[in-house]
């Protein structure tokens, strides 16, 4: 059952346990939001109970139009009336959190007044004050759980950018072994040229020795040195 449908159960019920029909009707008031067909209520109670299903069927532009106007109405008229009727039009479907505070700020001296329990209006005033109240009882609990479902993405996207890190760090890894391994090699090679150089050097003088040694054996034969035998 949703809120609007509890209201107007429980709203009844209290109206019907006050004694419904008791008062007159309401005085210089017209009664609008009234269905054409249905007999104008002879209990403000009652007719703020059609108000509240009227509001509640209106479109939200309308719904806008109508805070403005019941607005309006409880600066000219502070009666408890209009007092309930204002708070139910900022309580509507299109309501804002703010606008919900101020029903509800409307309602509390009328639902908390223990001067006249038995009046109607109080008692439907309670019932409305208890909605808002749960309300934004509930409300809050959607804040709060969106608060956190809101902390649990963060830390999952802390946590997606820890695990980047992560893995940026072991290719970061990865990377300065190879370069290890190619440094390893190429030292290798380095060494390798050194050695190549080292023997290339060694031939060289090898056969620079071996050309002494040709030229003292022709200088002994009688040879004149560098001539081929």
């Amino acid at each position: 059952m949703n809120r609007s449908a509890r209201v107007m159960r429980w709203g009844l019920l209290v109206v019907w346990l006050a004694g419904c029909g008791t008062l007159p009707a309401p005085e210089g008031l017209d009664p609008y939001w009234i269905r054409p067909g249905v007999k104008r209520p002879a209990s403000e109670a009652v007719s703020l109970l059609h108000y509240y299903d009227y509001l509640h069927g209106l479109p939200a532009a309308d719904q806008e139009v109508e805070k403005a106007l019941q607005r309006q109405a409880w600066i000219e008229d502070r009666s408890d009336f209009r007092r309930i009727q204002y708070a139910v039009a900022l309580s509507g479907p299109t309501a804002s959190a703010a606008e919900r505070r101020q029903a509800f700020e409307l309602l509390e001296p009328l639902a908390r007044n223990a001067e006249d329990p038995d009046s109607e209006l109080h008692l439907l005033a309670e019932v409305l004050f208890r909605a808002e109240d749960s309300e934004r009882g509930r409300m809050a609990a959607i804040e709060r759980l969106e608060r956190e479902r809101g902390a649990t993405k963060g830390l999952e996207r802390r946590l997606d950018a820890t695990k980047g890190i992560e893995r940026r760090l072991e290719a970061m890894k990865n990377l300065e072994r190879r370069l290890d391994e190619l440094e390893r090699k190429l030292a290798a090679m380095q060494e390798l040229e050194r050695k190549l150089a080292a023997m290339q050097e060694l031939e060289r003088k090898l056969e620079a020795m071996k050309e002494i040694e040709r030229s003292l054996l022709q200088r002994d034969r009688g040879e004149t040195p560098g001539t081929k035998p």
